[in-house]
């Protein structure tokens, strides 16, 4: 079953998959978004050999899966967070962020990315967020980097970013 499919997952980067994201055609499982009150969001079409090999918190997830639902896992957001969630898992498949995507966006799909391991996904977050001209990020995101939770300021990818947010203050 799976445990043949894992094993065979390295580092190695997936290639874009973007055409595949939420299409049933050899899905074979369903991720749905919910609130911490179980308030279903959304409902996606995943593949769980993409998702396994961006995120060890997939990878795990779908090692241990036991669910009765046919094939329908679920992971907690919140409705806010929701634009973020898709974000991420689009970018679990294509392995890179919208163009057009804004700093908070990044930032918001960033953090979400980190705390479900998808490592691709808080790597091109803080490609583009370095990217962008500092006049592009305004003082809302600007604060939020800031204050990330203390785990996330020591992690690499954070850390870029924290570098930059000073250079943000000294541009007013």
């Amino acid at each position: 079953g799976l445990q043949h499919y894992f094993s065979m997952i390295d580092d190695q980067p997936m290639p874009d998959l973007a055409t595949h994201f939420d299409d049933p055609f050899l899905s074979d499982f369903r991720l749905r978004l919910v609130t911490p009150e179980a308030v279903s969001l959304a409902e996606f079409h995943v593949h769980g050999i993409v998702l396994a090999g961006q995120s060890g918190y997939f990878k795990s997830l779908l090692q241990n899966w036991m669910g009765q639902d046919a094939r329908v896992f679920s992971i907690t957001i919140s409705e806010d967070e929701l634009p973020a969630a898709k974000a991420m898992l689009q970018c679990a498949y294509s392995n890179s962020m919208p163009k057009d995507a804004s700093a908070q966006q990044l930032l918001a799909t960033m953090v979400l990315a980190d705390r479900y391991q998808l490592r691709v996904c808080v790597e091109a977050c803080k490609s583009r967020l370095l990217s962008l001209d500092l006049s592009a990020i305004n003082w809302d995101t600007t604060l939020q980097m800031l204050h990330l939770p203390p785990g996330l300021m020591e992690a690499e990818a954070f850390k870029a970013l924290a570098q930059v947010t000073p250079a943000r203050w000294r541009q007013q």
